[in-house]
């Protein structure tokens, strides 16, 4: 009876284990069954445990792994990197339409003298209004951006939570069964994959996050770009406001001066009133002094013809010539007086004409100097309106650029977010696939460890008992051993005795 050795290399109908003790369970399955047992009987169960044990990765060798832990954003159909940190999407014509400038935000109101404010008081409250509800939209999606990164780094975590199951359970299972060294290299290379697509993840919450800051530094140079313009706007409106504040100083003065420009014409006819009362006076008195003179001419004539008559009354000639020098120094006196008052009136009058040519000069000179500043003011302003309405059309282009640019950025955002969303779910998908798939291998690898430990514990029983029968072998080879050794000195006692005895034989 032959016995195949334990330590024989026995070829099977299966495939051989990737492990060392495949050659001892094909060995000792031979043994058990004995050599008249059925060959292809052994040799599917040797096929069964072979290939049962080769396939109990879940992994495949790797690939199924890849498959699923493979990089889900590469170029083959997932986000690029660059896209999505690039600020520069084309936006549609229906989103360049919904602006959020489209709601008419122009209101009126009216002030104290109901009278609707001016031009540059609308556009001014206009386009603060605008800038409020810019900086409200804005603030509006940071807070979204905000709350859709928490999401994330919450969906993140809950992934690194799987993958670490995952792994513990890769762990408790590689405790549990046997570890050939291919499926340590799976496990390895499960390990890199894992390893590679947390560092992915990270990757791309870092990019996001960068995304984020450059939103945020974004919003935060347009908010100080607004209150620069602010400022700006601001400045001017003070400006405006002082210009304003002269241009009244000048109006109310404009009017004073004129106030006093007809005060004077009034006073002026007041004082032409008085002159023609005065020439009317001097007329009067020269009429009284002609009257006079005549009287007097007629009394030099009575007295000369009373002197030439009464010739011999001294007395009455005496008197007349009292008379007459009375009446001469009357006259003497009218005339000086007439003489005085009519230059009294002619300086009275030289003086109010050089009074009123002065102030019409003087009136005349700040009418000018006025009619200057307020043309000068009036042009500074529409200067200044056509300053201030250039500089807010371009802030207005400006601003309209900058909101579409962050929209463009926002719908690149919200695509990319969309694409992450779904890429998400897709790999969730794949985890729950690949996790069921693990169950069941793992279910089918215990029950291969059941029917592997019944296996072995057979082998260990038959290894026993051929153990038994080696030992019992070796005990009867022992005694061939000393048998034939002890033919063997009892043959050569033989040959040694044998010519001795066939030579007393001879003799």
């Amino acid at each position: 009876m032959e016995f195949a050795s334990p330590c024989s290399s026995v070829t099977g109908g299966g495939r051989s284990s990737s492990y060392g003790g495949g050659s001892i369970i094909q060995n000792n399955t031979q043994m058990k069954l004995g050599p008249n047992s059925n060959t292809k009987t052994t040799s599917s169960l040797l096929h069964k445990i072979s290939s049962g044990m080769n396939n109990r990765s879940p992994l495949n060798n790797g690939r199924v792994l890849h498959s699923v832990y493979g990089t889900p954003y590469s170029s083959c159909g997932g986000i690029d990197d660059d896209e999505l940190c690039s600020p520069q999407i084309p936006m549609s014509s229906e989103k360049k339409k919904a602006s959020v400038f489209s709601p008419k935000m122009t209101t009126y109101s009216l002030d104290k003298e109901n009278k609707p404010p001016s031009k540059i008081d609308s556009t001014l409250s206009n386009e603060k209004g605008k800038l409020d509800y810019e900086i409200a939209w804005r603030d509006e999606k940071i807070r979204l951006l905000e709350q859709e990164r928490i999401n994330l780094n919450s969906k993140m975590e809950d992934y690194a939570k799987q993958n670490l199951n995952l792994r513990e359970e890769l762990r408790k299972a590689q405790s549990n069964t046997s570890n050939p060294a291919n499926e340590l290299m799976q496990m390895r290379h499960e390990r890199d994959s894992i390893q590679e697509y947390a560092e992915q993840i990270r990757q791309q919450k870092q990019n996001l996050q960068e995304q984020l800051n450059l939103i945020k530094q974004g919003n935060s140079n347009i908010e100080k770009e607004f209150e620069r313009r602010g400022q700006v706007i601001q400045i001017q409106e003070n400006q405006i406001k002082e210009l304003s504040t002269q241009l009244e100083y000048y109006r109310t003065l404009s009017e004073q001066l004129q106030l006093d420009k007809e005060k004077m014409q009034q006073d002026m006819i007041e004082a032409q009133t008085n002159l023609q009362t005065k020439i009317a006076e001097y007329d009067e008195l020269n009429g009284v002094q002609e009257e006079l003179l005549r009287a007097i001419t007629e009394e030099k004539k009575k007295a000369t013809d009373l002197i030439k008559a009464q010739a011999s009354d001294k007395t009455q000639i005496e008197k007349l010539k009292k008379e007459n020098e009375r009446l001469e120094l009357l006259v003497d006196k009218l005339q000086s007086d007439m003489k005085r008052d009519h230059q009294e009136i002619y300086n009275q009058k030289i003086l109010f004409n050089s009074t009123i040519e002065e102030t019409q000069r003087k009136l005349q000179d700040d009418i000018t100097k006025l009619t200057k500043l307020y043309d000068e003011a009036r042009r500074e302003i529409e200067e200044k309106d056509n300053m201030l309405s250039a500089q807010q059309q371009a802030s207005q282009q400006k601003i309209l650029s900058l909101t579409d640019q962050l929209r463009e950025q926002m719908d690149k955002y919200e695509r990319n977010l969309t694409l992450l969303k779904q890429e998400e779910s897709n790999e969730k998908k794949r985890h729950a696939a690949q996790i069921s798939k693990l169950k069941k291998e793992l279910n089918s690898s215990m029950e291969m460890i059941k029917m592997l430990k019944e296996a072995n514990k057979n082998l260990e029983d038959n290894f026993n008992q051929h153990q038994k029968i080696i030992t019992a072998l070796e005990e009867r080879l022992e005694k061939e051993k000393q048998e034939k050794e002890e033919l063997s000195e009892n043959l050569d006692i033989l040959k040694n005795k044998l010519p001795k005895m066939l030579h007393l034989l001879e003799e």
